[in-house]
């Protein structure tokens, strides 16, 4: 939020005179829709309630238990592999090795 804009607009609102919105905004370069909405929006709040930001919900709140039980499981399975390592896991490993083999030959020739 702009001071300047805001300073000016709180002179006018002290003393109750409708500001020209075109003139306040040549004078700080920017929209006079700008300078209506400071107006309006010091009409109904003051200055510090206007000036503080506004703090956006958080979107991944919503979802947050899911990927927290998702991530648990993952890792649950990836220590599961790294402890106890399966039939599947030394095949896949089996398989790799045969592959790498196999591409080496076909290299060489």
């Amino acid at each position: 939020m702009r001071k300047d804009i805001l300073e000016s607009i709180t002179e006018h609102l002290m003393t109750g005179i409708k500001p020209n919105f075109a003139d306040i905004a040549r004078r700080y370069n920017c929209d006079y829709r700008t300078v209506k909405r400071y107006y309006d929006l010091g009409k109904e709040k003051t200055l510090e309630e206007a000036s503080k930001r506004r703090v956006p919900p958080s979107l991944i709140e919503n979802y947050k238990s899911i990927i927290e039980d998702k991530t648990q499981a993952w890792l649950l399975c990836a220590l599961n592999l790294l402890l106890h390592p399966t039939k599947r896991l030394s095949r896949l490993i089996y398989d790799r090795q045969t592959l790498c083999q196999i591409d080496s030959r076909i290299l060489q020739t």
